[in-house]
């Protein structure tokens, strides 16, 4: 018999429409209201009492439940205006505010002015060298000499998992005059240059500025280009066939995989002693200052060819005299295998149509010390198999059904040989999803219902990758999860792909409760039961966003996170490896808020 998922969300019946009749009869629980109910959910709970005793070791302060103190003594505030705010639109800022009172009270959170950029590419101060003139079909000449670009300002500081905003601005034609301007928080940015073409000139190859700093004011910027370097290359080659003709050299940053130079073609080759030479000229700008991670020199083969991306530090490219170099490393290409596959669900006959990932980990016939780099994505046909043309080596494969199949993206580790040219057999079985579910209590007693619950994936699991990890499949895909609500009986259950998840249960925004935040709950097996979770008392916290930035940021979501250190909580940013969100609410249009912060993380 085919093994089917056990559970699945709730769903809208006879459950919901008993519990709506129960809360309109006025036979629910405290605090119901028709509005509260949630779809395959029960009536809201509140947070109600009338006395000390009914708070499970808290205080009843104004008809609910607060902690005597909590744990969390920094936060980090996220704030993000609406998008119909005037001049802050999509402008997103973070905050984090240290030392808070572990019993409440109150909090006023700065924001920084928003800052106007505004400014102009002005090209290179010396010559340099370029393969070719634009077209007639690129942009206009300026007057003032300033070149049409694509500027992006993106922020140093990363905050630990959250996603990094970029703000990205075309510097566009003016009363004669190329100008850019953008909308960006007070900080330091890397600012990526992309040059277009002007009419009879060369392009500049794109430059990457470090430490940018932009204060709180209206800033102006003249980025004037540095003046590229030229780096010869010769692509040594010792087969006659096949040629490399059509493949493609550039030099790439080793932390964003941004373009940093021009763009060379190999063409004819050279003969010499030892096989033959391509040569390759470059023009490329060295990011200043250095920081991050290496500059990196790619070799790409051209669009239908099987065979890796060959990647070289550019320090090892110039290893004996600067500005000249040598790719040597590449010795052969090995012979593509035709392989074919099939995806299906596990303990089960049922095939299923998948997209599936495969990247090569590491290359046979590929010299040692040489980062080459090489993936493919298919998709199944409707029987779930696939063929693929891939190189010998060991390779990283995932399957990623579709959403809703109830199954689970797969990791396989598949071997090819180089010993057979065509290789069937190869299977991913899919895991069926994965079922997270616990009944949610009060602070003191009772079931919690109409809570929403959410997971997602565990920000312990997730590490940064620069160009070289994402290139070799060292990177970790992010798993995927349902939402629920608690039922009547507070009961959830959510519907997961096979991973670890942090857990939130939210409560809604007028209940009185604070968050249940269960940080890298285990969801690899077919079942996480984790029984009975209580929520954590409140820790009140009301306050102002600065008056003077109070109206643009008038509905403003604001996101409250706790730092922790790999699971535990820890108030000290420097240690912290990650943040969880702890707490969300609306900024009223006087500016003021209130976040009901959990008194601690995890259920006790």
């Amino acid at each position: 018999m085919e093994r089917r998922p056990a559970r699945s969300l709730p769903r809208r019946g006879s459950g919901l429409l008993l519990a709506w009749l129960g809360c309109a009869l006025g036979l629910g629980a405290p605090g119901c209201s028709v509005e509260a109910l949630e779809f395959g959910g029960g009536p809201a709970t509140r947070n109600e009492c009338s006395e000390h005793r009914e708070c499970g070791g808290g205080r009843c302060v104004g008809g609910q439940c607060r902690a005597e103190q909590g744990e969390i003594e920094t936060l980090l505030l996220e704030i993000t205006p609406p998008a119909d705010a005037p001049e802050i639109a999509g402008v997103r800022f973070v905050e984090s505010v240290t030392e808070l009172d572990p019993a409440g009270g109150e909090l006023t959170v700065e924001l920084a002015h928003v800052s106007s950029v505004t400014g102009s590419i002005s090209p290179t101060a010396e010559p340099f060298p370029c393969p070719a003139p634009v077209p007639g079909d690129a942009a206009e000449p300026s007057a003032d000499g300033t070149l049409p670009a694509r500027v992006t300002l993106r922020p140093q500081q990363r905050q630990l998992g959250l996603a990094v905003p970029s703000y990205t601005s075309d510097a566009t034609f003016v009363d004669g005059s190329y100008r850019f301007r953008a909308l960006v928080p007070p900080g330091t940015y890397d600012v990526y240059v992309e040059p277009r073409g002007v009419t009879g000139e060369c392009t500049p190859p794109p430059q990457l500025f470090r430490e940018i700093h932009v204060g709180a004011s209206e800033v102006g910027i003249t980025l004037t280009l540095n003046t590229p370097e030229q780096l010869d290359v010769v692509v040594r080659w010792p087969h006659p066939e096949p040629l490399l003709d059509g493949w493609t050299l550039d030099v790439i940053d080793g932390d964003t995989g941004r373009l940093l130079s021009t763009q060379g073609v190999l063409g004819e080759p050279v003969a010499a002693d030892e096989g033959f030479d391509y040569r390759v000229h470059l023009a490329y700008v060295p990011v200043q200052p250095t920081g991050g991670k290496a500059e990196l020199v790619r070799l790409s083969p051209p669009e239908g060819v099987t065979a890796p991306h060959v990647i070289v530090d550019r320090s090892v490219v110039e290893l004996f005299e600067h500005g000249v170099g040598i790719i040597d490393q590449f010795q052969s290409l090995p012979a593509p295998v035709q392989v074919m596959g099939q995806v299906s669900a596990e303990n089960s006959t049922t095939v299923v149509r998948a997209t599936v990932s495969l990247a090569a980990t590491e290359l046979r016939a590929i010299s040692p010390g040489t980062i080459a780099a090489f993936e493919r994505v298919v998709e199944t046909d409707e029987g779930g198999q696939f063929t693929v043309d891939l190189l010998p080596g060991t390779y990283r494969v995932v399957a990623f059904p579709p959403v809703g199949s109830g199954l689970s993206p797969t990791e396989a580790i598949w071997r090819i040989s180089a010993n057979q040219d065509v290789q069937a057999g190869r299977v991913v079985e899919l895991a069926w999803n994965a079922n997270i579910h616990a009944r949610v209590l009060g602070p003191a007693s009772g079931v919690v219902s109409g809570a929403a619950v959410q997971a997602t994936a565990a920000s312990a699991e997730i590490t940064a990758a620069g160009v070289l990890e994402r290139v070799l499949g060292r990177t970790s895909y992010a798993p995927r999860a349902d939402g629920a609500v608690t039922d009547a009986e507070g009961r959830f259950s959510v519907v997961a792909d096979r991973g670890v998840f942090d857990l939130a249960v939210r409560p809604g925004t007028g209940s009185g409760f604070s968050w249940l935040v269960l940080p890298s709950v285990n969801a690899k097996g077919p079942e996480a039961a984790l029984g009975d979770v209580r929520l954590p008392l409140p820790v009140v916290y009301s306050g102002f966003v600065d008056a003077a930035v109070a109206s643009g940021a008038s509905s403003a979501l604001l996101r409250a996170y706790a730092y922790v250190k790999g699971t535990a909580l820890t108030n000290d940013p420097a240690e912290a490896t990650a943040v969880l969100q702890v707490a969300e609410s609306r900024v009223e249009p006087d500016g003021s808020f209130q976040l009901l912060i959990p008194a601690h993380l995890g259920s006790r």
